[in-house]
């Protein structure tokens, strides 16, 4: 990234990347106290919700900060990451209200493990445009260290979620081996990058 767009652009690039990865972190650690029968769930679903309007801050401030020669790929970037949003906020807030108070009138929508749930159909696409967001905004990193390290983390992840989306499209198990594959990698992968984000609009303020 240049460096040389707006201040309010550096500020909340800084902020979104750290309370990204703040989310997706609290997201981890709900789902393995969850995993150990903890009652997480609502938690997982808020901090996800609250993960998709910070992701989009975070790639609206990489489009701002992006040489004007490779605007394009961060905007093509910032447009997914918006088709994201909006796919999988109201999925997250339904998940909050009606489900939650009727989970047998909606048991199409819950989010059990099972191939007839709509909500991981919802979140296979949705994390795919996320992936491909991520992928996009790359051309708009600089050359240094962390901005390598940085290709690296979302090019692994999005190698990560096309297979895990091939095997949930072909199989529509959301337990298969590559879907949970897919997030484990996502899970680790991705606020490292968004950690590494915070540290370069740190150094650039």
């Amino acid at each position: 990234m240049s460096g040389t767009r707006s201040p309010a652009g550096r500020r909340i690039g800084l902020w979104s990347a750290i309370l990204t990865t703040a989310w997706i972190v609290l997201f981890d650690i709900a789902i393995a106290l969850g995993a150990a029968g903890a009652p997480t769930r609502s938690v997982a679903v808020g901090a996800s919700l609250l993960l998709a309007l910070t992701f989009v801050a975070l790639m609206a401030a990489v489009h701002d900060q992006a040489p004007a020669a490779k605007r394009i790929w961060s905007r093509i970037g910032l447009s997914f990451a918006v088709v994201y949003a909006a796919l999988l906020s109201w999925n997250y807030a339904l998940q909050l209200t009606v489900v939650r108070h009727d989970p047998g009138g909606y048991a199409w929508l819950a989010m059990d493990f099972a191939p007839g749930s709509a909500f991981w159909a919802l979140e296979s696409v949705g994390y795919t445009l996320m992936s491909l967001a991520a992928l996009f905004s790359l051309p708009a990193l600089g050359a240094g260290g962390l901005e390598r390290a940085i290709r690296w983390c979302f090019g692994v992840n999005a190698v990560a979620c096309a297979a895990g989306f091939a095997g949930y499209v072909a199989t529509g198990d959301p337990l298969h081996a590559a879907v949970i594959a897919s997030l484990g990698v996502w899970a680790i992968a991705f606020p490292a990058a968004t950690a590494l984000l915070a540290v370069i609009f740190k150094r650039a303020a």
